[in-house]
């Protein structure tokens, strides 16, 4: 049974008999001040702590807003999503970079979130299935399936800039209508307006969430022709750039993609943690990556996705006290704390790490900096597949898009055997690295990861281990000359 990370007990699943029980209570609770609000969420019993009471106090809420209110909140949320569709071509890419990566954050208590992913393209839907855990109902004021209605900030304040149940996921209005959510039995649907449908039961009881975006815009629909004529298409302009992303992760996924009734494309992503004696006293850890896939017949995709890849992440295997690079990494998220000390989401990450009132003192900033900065990955991956191809190089959590600057010129493909892997901050449709601390001391990080690794690569019994014949090595030592690394990433290390 999965863990609930509100209760850290079994997850309880409320059944038909709760909805009145429920319905009576949410009223009460709207009516009260902030600190008796927060007590009699604190007595609740755990089959509140659902998806089915989220959206039952989404939909309440949704009754108790003035009407005025809801029409100010839609028309200043469709003036942010013009904005952002004024200043860039909205990317299907992205949108659905934001569903994988929503539903990887998705975790349980037990800190495991989506393992397996499937994505139906349609003529009049998308289907987007996963089996993360579901928008719950987490605490006074933290109801995720509301957050996922609500207006976030397109410059997200998560430490991992990918945001959870954000704007990212306001996308699909681009180009669909309506969607529908299925989870636990239970289904709501709701429009580009917030408007809500009545909450009713589902066939859908597997664990996990389904979403159907419906009533497709023009833009999707003259794309579903295009992906109709070649499965190649749909992953040359849409979803290659996903793949090549999954497969560098640190974390295992199943990812199966069907266009219509076409054969469907599969990728198979294992991920896993392994130990290496090198000497008697020495124990390094590192990350084993593979990646099998399954291609339909007669498609060709220029993918990159290697069969085998090692990796490490200073950040990651390592305390603070053993390199300055880790310790710039805390000194980093220590001032954006400083400089979003108003920004909820880092007053109630303070808040949560502070044992006394005094939650925006520098001994909390910095506790909580020491904490959250196992958030930031700074890793470095080496392809040991026998055949490797000209590639990208650069990846936020998912690839960093090869057009950059404001006329989307092209980044060359590197010959390299080297892929760096950081929780970068980057443009919305991310296509380039901000030039801030937090890049530049990822960056001085994931270099320290890749001398590390580079020493376990040196070991002989290592390299034979895992099948690292003569010409890759070499081909690895290749790699670090200076003219096969990212000019972004040169020019993050050179800046002081």
């Amino acid at each position: 049974m999965p863990i609930n990370p509100v209760t850290e007990r079994e997850q309880v699943y409320p059944t038909p008999d709760d909805m009145e029980e429920f319905q009576n209570q949410i009223p009460s609770l709207f009516q009260q001040t902030e600190a008796d609000g927060k007590q009699i969420v604190s007595n609740l019993d755990d089959k509140y702590f659902s998806f089915l009471y989220a959206i039952c106090h989404s939909k309440k809420s949704f009754e108790f807003t003035p009407s005025e209110k809801r029409l100010s909140e839609v028309r200043d949320l469709k003036s942010k999503m013009s904005e952002i569709a004024q200043n860039q071509q909205p990317e299907f890419s992205v949108w659905l970079s934001e569903l994988i990566q929503n539903a990887m954050d998705a975790k349980w208590g037990n800190g495991s979130g989506a393992t397996e992913i499937d994505v139906e393209f349609r003529e009049s839907e998308v289907l987007f299935i996963h089996n993360g855990r579901p928008p719950q109902y987490l605490d006074y004021m933290k109801n995720e399936f509301q957050k996922m209605l609500d207006d976030g900030s397109t410059k997200r304040s998560d430490l991992n800039n990918e945001g959870k149940f954000g704007i990212g996921f306001k996308f699909w209005s681009f180009f669909f209508e309506e969607v529908n959510l299925e989870c636990d039995g239970w289904q709501i649907s709701w429009n580009k307006n917030n408007e809500l449908s009545d909450v009713i039961q589902t066939d859908f009881n597997t664990g996990g969430m389904k979403l159907t975006f419906s009533k497709p815009s023009e833009s999707y629909s003259s794309r579903y022709k295009e992906y109709e004529q070649s499965f190649t298409i749909l992953f040359e302009r849409d979803l290659a750039r996903l793949i090549e992303g999954i497969a560098v992760q640190t974390t295992p996924l199943l990812v199966e993609v069907k266009l219509g009734n076409a054969d469907s494309f599969k990728l198979d992503h294992k991920a896993s943690t392994k130990r290496f004696k090198s000497g008697k006293a020495i124990d390094t850890q590192f990350y084993v990556l593979s990646n099998d896939i399954v291609i339909p017949g007669g498609a060709k995709l220029d993918l990159y996705a290697p069969s085998c890849l090692i990796g490490y992440d200073v950040n990651e295997f390592h305390n603070v006290e053993e390199f300055q690079e880790i310790e710039n990494i805390v000194n980093t998220l220590q001032l954006e704390f400083e400089q979003k000390i108003y920004d909820p989401f880092i007053i109630d990450l303070l808040v949560n790490e502070c044992e006394n009132e005094d939650w925006q003192s520098k001994e909390n900033l910095n506790k909580a900096a020491m904490k959250h900065r196992e958030s930031i990955k700074c890793q470095c991956m080496i392809d040991i597949d026998p055949e490797t191809v000209n590639h990208y190089v650069m990846y936020s959590l998912f690839s960093l898009s090869h057009k950059t600057g404001v006329f989307g010129s092209q980044k060359n493909k590197l010959n390299s055997r080297i892929s760096y892997i950081g929780t970068y901050a980057v443009n919305q449709e991310r296509t380039r690295l901000e030039q801030s601390n937090r890049n530049k001391s990822i960056v001085k990080a994931q270099l320290k990861s890749t001398f590390l690794l580079m020493n376990l690569i040196s070991n002989e019994k290592f390299r034979v281990e895992y099948g690292i014949s003569d010409r890759i090595y070499l081909e690895i030592l290749a790699s670090l000359e200076e003219g096969n690394f990212d000019s972004e990433f040169i020019a993050l290390y050179k800046e002081e």
